[in-house]
């Protein structure tokens, strides 16, 4: 029996969260071998941190997909966003924080031979996809890989996340993940509250 079979390209996907990646695992899955690099840094705190990436692991699982898991340092992400902390959500506080994600993530695509990488960053509504993209293109340049540059919140794909991880069960955060994600969505919360 002599059957070609075409070996799929191998991707390593950064993951924010299992929420985001779960319509991110949905559409790559089929094309690519996937594998899952949470790095991130920024989620504050580090059982805000844990728990994301328990759920994260749990996603990874009935998918199959192995996850790599990055240093937990906040001071590395604290660096990164110097000056820029009074920025909003959506600002270069954002972009930075992508880049430093990104690298690290390109850094470990080029090392370990994955064709490409890419993010679920694009799936959150509460991100520019735009700046998540310019990003990776960065990153990639810098570091000799291939970026896949894919916009999972199209075609449906933020609500898609949302009903996927319902319907799993999967915890669902209330903010991005850092310090002042959470702090600005205290304040927006106690203005409501008046």
């Amino acid at each position: 029996m002599t059957t070609s079979m075409k070996q799929k390209p191998k991707i390593l996907l950064h993951s924010c969260c299992a929420i985001c990646s779960t319509v991110a695992l949905e559409r790559l899955t089929p094309e690519y071998l996937v594998s899952i690099y949470y790095y991130n840094p920024n989620i504050h705190p580090q059982a805000e941190y844990d728990r994301r990436l328990n759920e994260t692991k749990r996603l990874a699982a009935s998918f199959g997909v192995q996850v790599m898991e990055g240093d937990y340092n906040p001071e590395d992400y604290f660096f990164a966003v110097k000056g820029l902390e009074k920025l909003g959500e959506r600002s270069r506080r954002c972009k930075e924080c992508f880049k430093l994600r990104l690298r690290a993530t390109a850094r470990l695509a080029a090392k370990d031979g994955y064709q490409a990488f890419t993010t679920t960053l694009t799936t959150s509504r509460f991100k520019k996809s735009d700046d998540v993209v310019s990003a990776a293109e960065e990153v990639a340049l810098d570091m000799k890989v291939d970026f896949l540059a894919v916009n999972f919140k199209k075609q449906g794909g933020a609500d898609r996340s949302i009903k996927l991880a319902r319907e799993m069960g999967l915890y669902m955060q209330n903010y991005c993940g850092c310090i002042f994600s959470m702090e600005e969505r205290l304040i927006r919360l106690q203005n409501r509250a008046k």
